[in-house]
């Protein structure tokens, strides 16, 4: 029986083919990291579609020059940095993380931050949020996670559909939100404070989902924002999940345009 090799043969004329075809594609605002031989390889298996509808998709309804780089560290992972300059300043960066092993694929916002206040109120994370969603679904990902960095943090990625990413941090958020049930026990409306009881026996992941929906308002702040101050928990949205999926279509639709924050929170 003649050998046969597991691996298939290099085709280089084909592998200096596909990197010429993806080279030509990749628009002015897009940067990848073309030094790592293997980018072409990484760039089909993590992303998929083409480098110019990767980076519009990204950049669309956003108040500014986005700037994208895509540094791919393996051809399972890599590195995601944006950046928005306004008239010659850089106001909004987020940097994320892509990899795909044994469960799929999955999308890690690592830290999403205005520059500057004033630039807060403007749609920047929302519509960016949009989109790395359109490109999520584009290309087959099961999963984005986060770590909710502050209050508007929490808050923000709670409304849009995010779940709490395992029962260990659902379980040390509850013991906060005792507390600040507590704290806030002459100001928040009794009703209320047995509808939030009753969520925290139901002890679902969809707990914050639940509190940032919660009307009325403590200190000028949202009662769900309020309730949830405390641990930083980690957050998920499953790409595959139905309901997941129609509750941040429903809260993303362009109606709900303004937020403010900072952290990992799109402000």
């Amino acid at each position: 029986m003649p050998y046969e090799p597991i691996q298939p043969e290099f085709d280089g004329v084909a592998a200096r083919q596909r990197h010429t075809a993806l080279s030509a594609d990749i628009p002015a605002g897009l940067g990848v990291n073309r030094s790592f031989l293997q980018w072409t390889t990484a760039w089909d298996r993590l992303i998929g579609m083409s480098p110019a509808t990767f980076y519009y998709t990204l950049a669309r309804n956003l108040p500014g020059e986005l700037s994208v780089f895509v540094d791919f560290t393996g051809t399972s992972d890599a590195e995601i940095s944006c950046s928005l300059k306004q008239r010659g300043r850089f106001v909004f960066e987020c940097d994320n993380k892509l990899m795909q092993d044994g469960r799929g694929k999955s999308l890690r916002f690592e830290e999403w931050l205005v520059k500057d206040p004033e630039h807060r109120g403007q749609g920047i994370g929302l519509n960016l949020l949009r989109n790395f969603l359109e490109v999520a679904g584009a290309a087959d990902f099961d999963r984005i996670t986060l770590r909710a960095g502050k209050e508007d943090g929490k808050y923000f990625w709670a409304r849009h559909g995010f779940y709490l990413k395992e029962e260990l941090y659902r379980d040390h958020l509850a013991v906060d939100i005792h507390n600040n049930l507590e704290k806030y026990s002459d100001t928040i409306p009794s009703e209320i404070r047995k509808h939030v009881f009753g969520l925290l026996e139901q002890g679902n992941l969809d707990l914050c989902w639940h509190l940032a929906r919660l009307p009325g308002t403590v200190e000028d702040k949202p009662l769900g924002w309020v309730l949830m101050q405390g641990y930083n928990p980690e957050y998920c949205l499953d790409l595959h999940n139905s309901e997941q999926m129609a509750r941040a279509q429903t809260s993303l639709r362009p109606r709900e345009g303004r937020f403010s924050g900072s952290g990992c929170a799109p402000t």
